[in-house]
């Protein structure tokens, strides 16, 4: 994990010197592009003011799906998990340092960003079923006459956002990296439990559920992007 971290941060570092020319003749453009990273995939558009302040509107669409096998009370279950989100994504951007030729290269690419995002589409689910049949004493209880049990979460739409960027490293003289790094603050979720045949009644701990989930709201955001100025 120490390593990975040096290595991102060394890649930083670098493309923040892949190009330092026009860097203060920017003045008022327009950019569009396409990222990716942990909120999925997305288009976006810049509009800079002037070189120190801009705006950027985007979208993005993620899908995530994960299955896991986990024990409870001595049972195994095949846990399924699926998270879908899409959100629609207003910030603001300054770049303190972006002023003089004589300035850190790093420093003038180096953007404080705030917004908010409005996730039209937010939900996380995960189901449960037993995978072997559930000895008791000498009775035998088949998997199939178990049941299954499911979760769901879901979040208001709206949640502020704050972050850092690294902004137009050149690649070519219209092509430019984006770097985004933040997190958003999302609302308390609201969840729903429910069970079927011997594991029906669950419903009583959904509340325990809510509780336990309501303290993770912090959603990271570490995103890439390439922008074309027109």
């Amino acid at each position: 994990m120490r390593n990975s971290i040096f290595l991102l941060l060394a890649f930083l570092l670098g493309m923040s010197f892949v190009s330092t020319a026009q860097t203060n003749s920017l003045s008022k453009r327009v950019d569009l592009g396409v990222h990716g990273g942990t909120q999925g995939f997305g288009i976006n558009g810049a509009y800079s003011f002037s070189n120190k302040l801009g705006v950027r509107l985007s979208t993005s669409l993620a899908s995530f799906a994960r299955s896991d096998v986990r024990t409870w009370s001595g049972n195994e279950y095949n846990l399924s998990m699926n998270s879908n989100s899409g959100n629609a994504f207003m910030q603001a951007e300054y770049r303190p340092f972006n002023d003089t030729d004589n300035q850190s290269p790093f420093l003038q690419k180096l953007a404080v960003t705030a917004g908010a995002a409005y996730f039209y589409k937010l939900k996380g689910t995960a189901s449960g079923v037993p995978t072997k049949d559930y000895q008791m004493g000498d009775l035998t209880i088949n998997k199939e006459d178990i049941g299954s049990i499911n979760a769901t979460a879901k979040y208001k739409p709206l949640a502020p956002y704050a972050g850092l960027a690294l902004r137009q490293m050149k690649i070519q003289s219209k092509l430019s990296l984006n770097i985004d790094m933040g997190i958003h603050y999302l609302s308390a979720p609201e969840v729903t439990l429910t069970g079927d045949k011997l594991l029906s009644g669950n419903e009583a701990n959904q509340t325990i559920l809510e509780n336990n989930l309501k303290g993770y709201r912090w959603l990271p955001v570490l995103q890439l992007g390439l922008s074309y100025h027109l």
